[in-house]
Formats: structure tokens, sequence, C-alpha cells
């Protein structure tokens, strides 16, 4: 820890962890874990269940943790009426379910407690919903900082368009969720110093909101694998692979995407190439995919086998924002990757020496048969993505841009 340190109280909406099952929770996890050993971290973090724990990185880098316990959210039958009650009130008010399930007045009380015994430098809050815990921090000193992982108004806004042609209930619920999540975060951007966004059209879609708070670009990093995995992938068969997290309605997308738009025209020329679409929570509209040579994992206990036999990475992004961490991580473990712009958005790559960059089905597909068809010119693209996974990719840049903007915000405070 440097002589100078800062004491940093991070606030997050689930229990950070190296090995997460989504993007948000891995990333938050390397922040804390890289911060920590430059300056002193606390953390509070929510959790429903006995499982739901930061791992045993996160818990040794952070000093205090303190792990708030959430109720469980209700199942069917009345209970699911008693969940509707308790979320569909507030989103009439402009506030979006998840900020309201997040909060809980005994949790709000354990963090006043604990930032008035810490006294922090700066209180962060890792996504919008928990700035909800910042007004009882008012007499706190500090500043406070919002990261946006991605803009939350954004995402509903595309949700709400992807469930025109759904149900008239589903159909209500997103263009309601889209109205609440537009007044909320403006709301939260209100409440802290500066905001933090990954990319530049993640600042450009907070600005939309009109507040007048202080946007920063700050590119996250990753912990990069210590050995890459075989750049070319398995011999005895092509295999496409897309990892995602199917919460998200641009992966879902995405992936009938890659099904429907792709896959058909590089098999037109490469007629034996397989398919897997690996990731947690595939809804039924991934599901369906299965089948003819596409396979859909479902959750896996971890995606590097896949990836390690992937013949080509694709990252087949339409919508959506943030810095895509399965892209990140399969150039650093040294794969083929074939990605559109936006699922290589706030990467400093260049398209050609790092990664294959495409924008329509039919560029998506030469690019995806060009390296099918040389196996040596897949696993050089895969060791320059190696290489240049080694130099930009780790924690160091982010946290020293980190420790400017605390600083600053300190100074004008002061």
């Amino acid at each position: 820890m440097q002589a100078d340190a800062l004491r940093v109280l991070v606030l997050a909406p689930f229990p950070p962890r190296l090995d997460g099952r989504h993007g948000g929770s891995r990333v938050t996890a390397g922040f804390v874990t890289a911060l920590a050993e430059r300056h002193s971290v606390a953390l509070f973090h929510l959790g429903r269940g006995p499982r739901d724990v930061a791992d045993d990185a996160v818990q040794a880098a952070c000093e205090p943790l303190v792990r708030c316990e959430l109720p469980e959210r209700p199942g069917g039958g009345l209970g699911e009426i008693g969940y509707q009650v308790r979320t569909v009130g507030p989103l009439l008010v402009g506030r979006p379910r998840w900020a309201t399930l997040a909060w809980s007045r005994v949790c709000s009380a354990r963090l006043a407690l604990l930032a008035r015994e810490l006294r922090p430098d700066v209180v962060q809050c890792e996504f919008a919903v928990m700035t909800r815990y910042l007004p009882p921090l008012a007499e706190v000193p500090g500043a406070r900082v919002l990261v946006a992982h991605e803009p939350a108004a954004a995402r509903a806004a595309e949700d709400a368009r992807a469930a025109l042609g759904g149900r008239r209930r589903a159909r209500l619920a997103a263009r309601g969720e889209a109205w609440a999540w537009r007044r909320f975060e403006r709301r939260a951007l209100e409440e802290v110093d500066a905001a933090v966004v990954f990319t530049d059209s993640d600042r450009d879609g907070l600005a939309e909101l009109g507040a007048a708070t202080p946007l920063h670009v700050i590119p996250f990093g990753i912990d990069v694998p210590p050995e890459p995995l075989d750049p070319a992938g398995a011999d005895d068969r092509e295999t496409l692979v897309f990892v995602a997290n199917f919460v998200h309605t641009p992966n879902v997308e995405a992936a009938r995407r890659l099904v429907g738009g792709i896959l058909p025209r590089v098999r037109h020329e490469r007629p034996g190439v397989m398919v897997e679409i690996v990731g947690r929570t595939p809804p039924p509209a991934v599901r369906s995919l299965a089948g003819d040579g596409v396979n859909v994992t479902g959750d896996v206990p971890s995606v590097v086998p896949y990836l390690d036999r992937a013949s080509v990475v694709l990252a087949p992004l339409a919508i959506g924002g943030g810095i895509r961490v399965k892209t990140i991580e399969a150039l650093a473990y040294g794969k083929a990757v074939v990605a559109t712009p936006l699922g290589a958005a706030g990467l400093p790559v260049t398209d050609g020496e790092h990664l294959r960059l495409a924008e329509t089905d039919d560029e998506l597909a030469r690019a995806t048969v060009d390296l099918l068809a040389d196996r040596g010119a897949r696993a050089a693209l895969g060791r320059r993505a190696r290489a240049w996974a080694l130099e930009h990719a780790g924690w160091g840049a982010t946290v020293t841009a980190y420790e400017r903007l605390y600083r600053s915000l300190l100074e004008a405070r002061r």
C-alpha cells in the first residue's frame, strides 16, 4: 500500500467474485483487489442466501468487508403476488424493480454506521441502484462516485423495443421499466460528484439524461490468465463459440443473429462447422436454437474448455453498452475473435492485428470463413491478441485513472 493511500468504501449490489457468473461481479472483484494493493478498501455488498458471498481473494483484499442479507425474492402463488405489489407501486413513481429489490432499511442503517466509523475519502457505488444508500451518508465526508457498468436507461429502452412484438403485459412492463430507469438514473447521477463509464458511447448515453454530473471514461481491466489457450482450437472439428450471460437482451439477440443470420452463410462454404452457445440462463428464444450442430449449454462450471477448443470466438453484438467482458477475456486467452465494433467497444484494438471486426452478417461470416480456412492465420491472430492483452488489459492503468479522479474530486471539495 502506498504512503498516501486513500480510504475507499465500495458499495456493490451483489458479492464481487473473480469467478463470478456475470461480468459485473468479476469486474468489481478485479477492481477492488487491484485497488487494495495501493489503497485501503472497504467493501459493503448485498447478498441473498448463504452461498451469495464474495470469494476468498476479495475477502482478503478488503478490510472491512460487510455483507448485508437481503430477503429472498418470493416464489409463485401468494409470494409472487406480494412481489408484484412490492415492485409495481414504486415503478409507477420512477423506481425500477431492481432498485426496489436491492434496498433494505436494515442494510441502510448498517452502512450508515460503517461509513461513520470509517470516514472514507471516497464512497463508490457500483451500479446506479446503490446510490439509494447515499442520502443517509450526508454527514459522512468523502467524494461520491458512481460506476455505471452499462447505462441502465439505455438498456431498458432497448429491452422495451425488443418487447414490442410480445404480449401486451410484457410490453407494458418493459415500457414502465424504461420510463422508471430514465428518471431513476438521472437522480442517481445527481447524488454523486462524478460518474465513470467504460466507453465513449456509454458516456454519450448518460449525457442524454441531462444531468450536470461530470462523466469520465475509464475502461476496466482484467486479470490476464497466466497461460494462453490453444490459439487455433481443436483439430477434429471446426467450432464457433459465443459466450454470454443471457439475462441481457443484447446477448439473446446476438445468439439469434449468430444462428439465424451468420451460421447459414458460414456453412455455405464450411458445411461441417459447429456452434456452441455458452452461458447462464438462456431463455426459450435461445434454447430453441439448439439442434443441427448447434449446442446451447446453459450454465457451465467453466467456460475455459469451450474457449480452448473453439476455432473462432464470435461477439456479434448489435445493441447494448459497456465493454464486453467475454470479448476481452477471449483475447487475453489468445483466441481468434470475430466481433462487431459494438462487441469490441472500448477496447484499443486494431482490425486484422488483434481480432477481426465486421458489421453485417455477410461481413461477419466472411471473416469467420477466412479464419476457419487458415489455421495458421487464426493461430497468429490469437497470439497477437494475447500479446495485446498482456500489454494493455491489466488493472494497472485502470487503477491509476481512478486515483487521478479521486484526488481531483477531493481537491475540489477542499
